[in-house]
């Protein structure tokens, strides 16, 4: 009986950047590992290829699994909150 394996990802994101549904897919090893007590420290950002047009959010997600993201056109940081209301103080009557 043959036995199907799934590709865990995608292919393009064997690319860098990897470019997904309008986005830019980026790694980034900030501290390498080094054994079961240190198991190293990374980013992975995912950002509009044209913001405005191909996505209107920034994201940002580390090792532990937290993810921030901003609907302005900068790089999502840490501080930013993904519950973040989307309209403006102007748009309201």
């Amino acid at each position: 009986m043959a036995r199907f394996v799934r590709a865990p990802l995608e292919p393009a994101f064997a690319h860098d950047p990897a470019v997904v549904s309008g986005y830019e897919f980026r790694y980034l090893l900030i501290m390498p590992g080094n054994g079961e007590n240190s198991q190293g420290e990374f980013e992975i950002t995912a950002s509009p290829v044209e913001f405005g047009k191909t996505g209107s959010h920034h994201y940002l997600m580390t090792q532990t699994g937290g993810i921030s993201c901003t609907s302005e056109d900068r790089p999502a940081t840490q501080d930013d909150s993904c519950d973040q209301d989307s309209s403006s103080p102007e748009d309201e009557d």
